[in-house]
């Protein structure tokens, strides 16, 4: 029972944890939209754009698609240090230091919602010093853009602003770097593939917000997986009371004899054909229920091997294919039988199924 109880706080350690993770792209994923619109309009109504481009002025059609291609001139040439922006106190320069300040402050908190998500994760913990650098980079590169900001707008110091996001971009490259590496072994673990691909794009400049979306896909795939099971339970009604009855002066009632009660049949969950399990950690096995039960956790027994998700998490009367996910099984021998022990809540009652899977050379 201690056993299937620290079983069933691990599974919810592991949504917790995708949880949090979930929010956290989430956050990461609107702190470079608002970044981009505070770049626009920047771009939009600074004067040395109006100048350069004859005169326009005011947020024409002409002057979006210009202001785009400015916006994209001025991502790419910055590492040149040449580009000068002389500029004066508008409305636009408090619109962009706010969208900016909004975009870090996002940024930050989605940071930290990735790093308490991690640190529930049971499955990372061989990977946190990579998961900690990566977060501590980003962390500057935000700090950097923080500076940089204020220092773009004013024409003293516009060089320096650009120097000091040129750093902030590097540092968070490498931030981007080591996040994608560690969300790569997140979907290995799992073996969610769409995460791993997101976490490719991840690393990947001009790709990265792709990636990010992809892996918050992936995440919210893994989240609906560890969901913990709804679990039922049933209802019995109070057994049946004669009222209470005043004897009567002229006779003296019989005692009544108590009526036999039924035994509530306990239930019966079996396995009816041969299991099996792949190389990819998914295992079948063939149940026959004679109630509605629910699977709380499932292990291979002799091993630390235990469960990631089961589907369906749920069984019904009658027959039931049920598919168990295990993950890494790489340390199963080939050609073996095993033992796979199921821990299933049955009108409350917890009972361990145990089936056998056969394992293919």
């Amino acid at each position: 029972m201690l056993f299937t109880l620290g079983i069933v706080m691990a599974q919810n350690s592991d949504f917790e944890g995708i949880s949090k993770l979930w929010f956290g792209m989430l956050f990461l994923m609107l702190a470079p939209i608002l970044e981009i619109v505070g770049f626009v309009v920047f771009s939009l109504y600074n004067p040395y754009y109006s100048s350069s481009f004859g005169g326009i002025s005011g947020p024409s059609f002409l002057s979006v698609i210009i202001g785009g291609l400015s916006l994209l001139t001025f991502i790419l040439f910055i590492p040149s240090g040449v580009i000068e922006l002389p500029v004066s106190e508008t409305p636009a320069e408090a619109t962009f230091l706010g969208l900016i300040a909004a975009a870090v402050a996002l940024g930050i908190f989605g940071l930290l919602k990735i790093y308490s998500g991690f640190s529930s994760l049971k499955s990372t913990d061989k990977d946190v010093g990579t998961k900690n650098f990566g977060i501590y980079t980003y962390l500057f590169s935000f700090i950097m853009i923080i500076i940089g900001g204020p220092l773009l707008i004013n024409t003293s110091t516009e060089v320096g602003g650009v120097m000091v996001l040129i750093v902030g971009n590097i540092f968070g490259i490498i931030a981007t770097v080591f996040l994608g590496i560690i969300f790569y072994k997140l979907g290995e673990t799992y073996n969610e593939t769409i995460i791993k691909m997101g976490s490719i794009l991840f690393v990947i400049p001009n790709s990265n917000v792709i990636g990010n979306i992809i892996i918050f896909m992936g995440l919210n795939q893994m989240k609906k997986k560890l969901a913990p099971p709804v679990t039922y339970q049933s209802f019995y009604p109070p057994a049946y009371q004669q009222p209470y009855q005043q004897p009567q002066p002229s006779y003296q009632p019989l005692p009544q004899q108590a009526l036999p009660q039924q035994t509530p049949q306990s239930p019966q969950i079996y396995q009816t054909e041969q299991g099996v399990i792949g190389s990819n950690g998914y295992a079948k096995v063939t149940l026959n229920s004679s109630v509605p039960a629910n699977i709380v956790s499932a292990r291979i027994d002799g091993t630390n091997i235990t469960a990631i998700n089961v589907k369906p998490p749920i069984l019904q009367t009658g027959k039931n294919d049920v598919i168990i996910n295990f993950g890494n099984v790489s340390s199963l021998t080939p050609g073996e039988q095993y033992k796979v022990i199921l821990t299933v809540n049955a009108r409350g009652n917890m009972i361990d199924v145990t089936t056998y899977v056969n394992y293919p050379s």
